[in-house]
């Protein structure tokens, strides 16, 4: 009953779609009691399985009312859930494929506020199918669009939060600490709000045509809330007006309201489809017990003496297509990425923006040239700056100004811990670690650091091989950092003097020190009153 080539599916004929579902959830019953790797890794392919089941089934029943049912369903759950947040201009759907690694939409996936969102023609263009000049919600990859840009960004704060948690039981459980079964450990941290127009003025960022319109039509700041329902997983992104009161936005109500919102709606796509796939089975149910009466009876033939070594076999051909199946479908999603995401090409500055940048790169490396010229005098010319990586950092922070890893965190951060990580490398003997490999493996762990601690910066890892080369001391790396967190101080000041420039988008403070910030302003307006 199932078959496999190179196109990556799995066929199921749709009478053994319940049996599907009961092996998979047996399996991971299974993997429950034995918790071992190879179990957790055949429930995951089930659980692959009873989504394309499900998908197949919820095929069969695609006459139109069907389909406004589903977008009917949603609408109300994205109403609901939009009409009572603060300050909420509309809310998207994305589910994740990933038999194709793409985030695609369902119907009704898309709902605005009328009441927040002015009447416009790129909003015309959003909503209205009928029109010549309608955009659609594409399918998006990762990190491309606002849409993947939200999924790596919250997928990489889950993954963050999710080593926190892991990290302060394991210290609670050392120190002999118990929770409580019914203590709460919902997530109410503050939700990040990225700048649609930053974003669509960035050249860094891949953005399709949508997210121009979503610029033009009004809606001004988005973030991402992850939901996992069943066997189905996407984003909820939600948009937010700018003049918003920022306490009552990144409230604790306010938050946990948007998140339970954030699952109340991956439920309602979920049961979506689950619903269609139900009506679908039993119409295919129905017209196999019309057209044919034999199969029941050719079934219970297997009921014999060798039938339990019948199943063996059966199992065991079963998991070889499994896995053939499994590798012919990485390689099809491999390709289906290497031909690109299918985005535009990021449009280039304007020539006044292009002598702004010239003017901010020139500003910036007089200041570090200056300083390398009085770090030469400070020791007698003996040491100096490594001035060459920063070429790329004045190309990011005037050319790529909303870019995170032009940030003065990611900067200074970055410099900080890769270099340190290459330095510590020189310290072992050569004979032990040649320096031609050392060359590769010291940067490379550095530059994973960075991406682990999220404080990505180019530069730092231009530096991180010139570190591991053996030739510079701990004072050359000092000067670095140093001579980049000097080096924010002009991109400052230079960029923001440009009305289309932002620098920086984030100074990256933690949030208990803006919190302690806050408490002093309303103390001393207390104090003033």
């Amino acid at each position: 009953t199932e078959t496999s080539n190179c196109d990556g599916y799995f066929h199921h004929d749709i009478e053994d779609a319940s049996s599907t579902i009961l092996s998979s959830q047996n399996n991971e019953g299974n993997n429950e009691r034995d918790g071992n790797d190879t179990n957790q890794i055949e429930g995951h392919d089930n659980g692959r399985n009873v989504r394309k089941v499900l998908r197949k089934l919820s095929t069969v029943v695609q006459q139109p009312n069907e389909l406004s049912i589903d977008e009917r369903m949603l609408q109300h759950a994205l109403n609901d859930a939009g009409t009572y947040a603060y300050g909420v201009q509309g809310i998207a759907v994305w589910v994740f494929d990933e038999d194709h690694d793409r985030l695609v939409s369902v119907p009704g996936s898309f709902w605005y506020h009328p009441e927040n969102v002015g009447p416009s023609e790129a909003l015309q263009q959003l909503v209205d199918e009928s029109r010549n000049d309608h955009v659609p919600m594409v399918p998006v990859a990762p990190g491309t669009d606002i849409a993947g840009l939200l999924w790596l960004e919250s997928n990489m704060r889950l993954r963050a939060t999710s080593f926190i948690h892991r990290s302060h039981n394991s210290m609670n459980s050392l120190a002999g600490v118990r929770h409580n079964q019914g203590t709460d450990h919902a997530d109410h941290s503050v939700l990040i709000w990225r700048d649609l127009k930053s974003l669509v003025q960035d050249p860094d960022t891949a953005k399709g045509p949508r997210m121009n319109l979503l610029e033009k039509a009004g809606f001004s700041r988005a973030t991402g809330i992850p939901f996992e329902s069943g066997f189905m997983s996407g984003l909820i992104i939600f948009f937010a007006k700018s003049d918003l009161d920022q306490e009552i936005l990144n409230g604790v109500a306010n938050v946990a309201y948007l998140k339970q919102s954030a699952a109340f709606i991956g439920s309602a796509v979920a049961m979506t489809e689950a619903r269609r796939a139900t009506v679908g089975h039993q119409l295919e149910k129905r017209y196999s017990a019309t057209s044919s009466n034999g199969n029941a009876s050719f079934r219970g033939e297997n009921d014999g003496p060798d039938a339990d070594s019948q199943n063996d076999l059966k199992e065991k051909e079963q998991h070889e297509v499994t896995v053939r199946s499994a590798f012919c479908h990485r390689v099809t999603v491999w390709v289906l990425k290497s031909r690109g995401g299918g985005l535009q090409i990021p449009p280039s500055l304007s020539f006044r923006q292009s002598l702004w940048t010239a003017f901010g790169a020139f500003v910036g490396l007089l200041v570090l040239s200056s300083l390398n010229e009085y770090y030469k005098l400070l020791s007698d010319e003996e040491f100096f700056l490594l001035i060459g990586p920063f070429g790329a950092l004045m190309t990011l922070q005037y050319g790529l100004t909303g870019a995170p890893a032009s940030q003065p965190r990611n900067a200074v951060m970055g410099q900080a811990v890769a270099g340190a990580i290459s330095l510590a490398f020189t310290h072992i003997p050569e004979s032990t670690l040649p320096t031609w490999l050392r060359t590769a493996v010291g940067p490379a762990i550095g530059i994973a650091a960075m991406v682990k601690v999220g404080v990505v910066h180019p530069p730092a890892g231009a530096h991180a091989v010139l570190y591991a080369s053996g030739k510079y001391s701990f004072v050359y790396y000092s000067l670095v950092v140093l001579s980049t967190a000097i080096s924010v101080i002009p991109a400052t000041l230079v960029n923001n003097m440009s009305q289309k420039r932002q620098y920086p988008t984030y100074w990256g403070v933690p949030n208990w020190v803006q919190d302690l910030f806050h408490c002093k302003q309303k103390e001393t307006k207390k104090t003033e009153n």
